[in-house]
C-alpha cells in the first residue's frame, strides 16, 4: 500500500495551491510540499527565487498563476524566468 503526503500546510505558512506552501521569517524563505520543507533561500536572494519558483512551475507543482497570485510578482517576469529555466540558461538566474 502507497503512503500518501498529507496536504498539511505549515502553521504561518502561505499556502501557494493545495500542496504547496511558503513561510518566511527574518533569515529566510522556506517552501513545503505538504508538510516537508523541500527548499530555503534568504528573503533578499531575488535569484533563488526566480530559480526555484521556476523549477515548481516546470516540474507542475504549480501553476504560473499561483506563483503570480501568492507572490505578487508580473507575470512577464514569471514567464522570463521560466523561459531561462527551459532554455537551459538556470545559470542566467543567478
Amino acid at each position: 500500500m502507497q503512503q500518501l503526503i498529507l496536504p498539511t500546510i505549515p502553521i504561518g505558512a502561505t499556502e501557494i495551491n493545495g500542496l504547496t506552501a511558503v513561510w518566511r521569517d527574518e533569515l529566510r524563505w522556506t517552501y513545503y510540499l505538504g508538510c516537508y520543507p523541500i527548499f530555503t533561500h534568504p528573503p533578499d536572494d531575488l535569484q533563488q527565487f526566480r530559480f526555484f519558483t521556476s523549477h515548481l512551475i516546470d516540474s507542475g507543482r504549480c501553476r504560473q498563476v499561483d506563483i503570480i497570485n501568492t507572490f505578487g510578482v508580473s507575470k512577464s517576469s514569471v514567464a522570463r524566468s521560466l523561459r531561462k529555466l527551459r532554455e537551459g540558461r538556470s545559470t542566467s538566474l543567478f
